[in-house]
């Protein structure tokens, strides 16, 4: 009995201190509302040989949404630290103030894929039986037809009855899709509700020498936002604890799941 008191303490002790570890993993983040924080962000995206096209594309949107109502009375473009469970936007509030003053604005795949697209391998993809382009939230975008085709085949939502990791590899494996970065990676988080699989969020790992960053549109309406990881582990962590809604969540850097 006293053996089995120990080991019961021991375990409590074990999911305790698992849990506190968790709950104080940090992180440094950016939401890019600063002339100053956009001229760095520029600067991190040109060492990753980002097309100079693609980075003005991208920067455009982000100083649009850096002059909007939200980003003016919420927001600072200087570098702050958080809790990875940490919440920081109000979601209500940017929708009330996107309401009273809209803007052109990108969803999380949108960004993601427009500094991500020239690291993709993949066949010449054609429209049809593919959803138009003015229903892609990248529509505006001077790109040809195979550039919106292969956004809607990377980010599908289909039925599966295998694990989100299987069903994720294969499928981009039977579209011959293949990822060439070496120090950019495109990251992925998706996951299975009534066997359907859907992506959840999506964004680009930066890695250098002395950093590991990670950029994201937060969400539509939201900011954009880069962060500093100590890990991809700790990266991966943050991702999960978007939602709880979905099953099997899992996370991607590029083709392979972390």
């Amino acid at each position: 009995m006293k053996c089995k008191n120990l080991l019961l303490v021991f375990l409590f002790l074990s999911i305790f201190l698992s849990a506190c570890s968790y709950k104080s993993q940090n992180y440094s983040y950016n939401n890019l509302t600063s002339e100053q924080s956009i001229n760095e962000f520029y600067e991190i995206l040109s060492s990753h040989a980002v097309p100079s096209e693609d980075i003005e594309s991208l920067i455009n949107f982000i100083r649009v949404y850096s002059k909007g109502s939200y980003a003016e009375k919420n927001l600072q473009g200087d570098w702050k630290n958080a809790a990875i469970t940490e919440r920081l936007y109000d979601y209500v509030k940017a929708i009330n103030f996107y309401g009273n003053s809209p803007f052109e604005d990108l969803n999380c795949r949108g960004a993601a894929f427009l500094i991500f697209n020239s690291f993709l391998n993949t066949p010449d993809f054609s429209m049809k039986d593919i959803a138009p382009e003015e229903a892609s939230p990248i529509s505006s975008l001077k790109k040809g037809q195979s550039y919106y085709a292969c956004y809607e085949v990377l980010f599908a939502t289909f039925d599966s009855e295998q694990s989100v990791a299987d069903a994720i590899k294969s499928y981009w494996k039977n579209q011959n899709i293949e990822f060439e970065g070496s120090d950019i990676h495109l990251v992925s988080l998706w996951g299975k509700k009534n066997d359907e699989i859907t992506n959840l969020h999506c964004g680009v790992l930066l890695e250098n020498e002395s950093n590991t960053y990670f950029f994201e549109k937060v969400d539509p309406m939201m900011p954009y936002q880069i962060s500093i990881f100590d890990s991809t582990e700790d990266m991966k962590a943050y991702l999960l604890n978007r939602t709880e809604e979905f099953e099997d969540m899992t996370v991607f850097v590029d083709d392979e799941p972390i």
